[in-house]
């Protein structure tokens, strides 16, 4: 019996880091706290001290983070790296994959500018809120599914890869290297936003290593909801 307990703690403590680890990604930094804050107890109550450390580290990243515009700051990158995308290209036709969609603004705006999106997530309930949002903005053909980057399991390529606030964690970097350079078609593009975290850097330089080249970064500020913000944008383009 008690094996038996412990067996399930440890089971729930990975749910709750697991789902701490979801919820930062989508900018969602009071449910990362009350997960990460979860997670820590049980780990320290099993004395797995590794896994309590990472714990720490999310909840003190949501902590960090708490004063921004938690996801209303999350969309209105989504918003802009749209808007950037349709700057650039012709969608028409255009083959698309989302990673980390969350909302998928930016899937939808590029379905409604002519593209044939499909829109990825870890979390179903983010895959359930795309196909819902999807839907209210007319975008019937748009395609959802659930991709673990650690054992990828899509068909085919895509002519553009995009991402919005998806690169954050170190080791989640060669996974997500590998499904670009997977889905990335030869000459097609990779476009990724973020706030100008620093983990962006490096991981650029490791899609230059793999091939891919850094094209463009551009850097927007806009008004919203009183507060300025700041979006950077990276473009890579595969070799043809």
């Amino acid at each position: 019996e008690t094996f038996t307990r412990l067996k399930d703690d440890r089971h729930l403590a990975h749910i709750a880091l697991d789902r701490a680890e979801i919820h930062v990604q989508l900018c969602l930094f009071e449910d990362t706290e009350r997960l990460a804050a979860e997670a820590e107890e049980r780990f320290g109550r099993l004395g797995l001290e590794k896994d309590r450390a990472e714990a720490v580290r999310l909840r003190g990243l949501a902590l960090e983070n708490r004063g921004d515009l938690d996801g209303a700051e999350r969309l209105y990158r989504e918003a802009a790296e749209a808007d950037i995308i349709a700057e650039l290209l012709d969608l028409d036709g255009c083959r698309v994959l989302e990673l980390g969609c969350g909302t998928a603004a930016p899937g939808i705006a590029l379905e409604r500018a002519g593209a044939r999106t499909l829109c990825t997530d870890y979390d179903p309930l983010a895959l359930s809120m795309a196909g819902h949002n999807a839907g209210l903005n007319g975008c019937l053909a748009l395609e959802t599914h659930l991709l673990d980057w650690y054992a990828p399991d899509l068909h085919g390529s895509f002519d553009l890869v995009v991402g919005s606030e998806i690169v954050y964690f170190e080791k989640s970097f060669a996974p997500l290297l590998d499904v670009l350079c997977r889905y990335t078609t030869s000459g097609g593009r990779v476009i990724l936003s973020d706030q100008g975290r620093p983990q962006m850097k490096p991981f650029l330089e490791m899609c230059r290593r793999a091939g891919f080249e850094h094209e463009e970064r551009f850097r927007r500020q806009a008004r919203f909801h009183q507060c300025g913000l700041n979006g950077f944008t990276a473009t890579l383009g595969q070799a043809g």
